[in-house]
């Protein structure tokens, strides 16, 4: 059982470096994760070898906010 079973996580910035090992961490204490980047083909790549869930976020657009959160 891991201290995050039951969250769900939301990583901007997450296709490599801080984001990347942030999101490895959190899916080894067992949250839910949704890898958010503007790097779509590497931040899909690690949601997939994760099974986390990718989506394409500029921090800058309130839209992509809103579409992040939805997903």
């Amino acid at each position: 059982m891991g201290k995050l079973d039951g969250r769900v996580v939301l990583v901007t910035g997450a296709a490599r470096g801080q984001g990347e090992q942030e999101v490895r961490l959190f899916r080894e204490e067992g949250a839910e994760v949704v890898v958010a980047d503007v790097l779509d083909e590497q931040g899909k790549e690690l949601a997939d070898e994760l099974g986390a869930l990718y989506v394409s976020l500029d921090v800058r657009r309130e839209g992509d906010w809103q579409a992040a959160v939805r997903a």
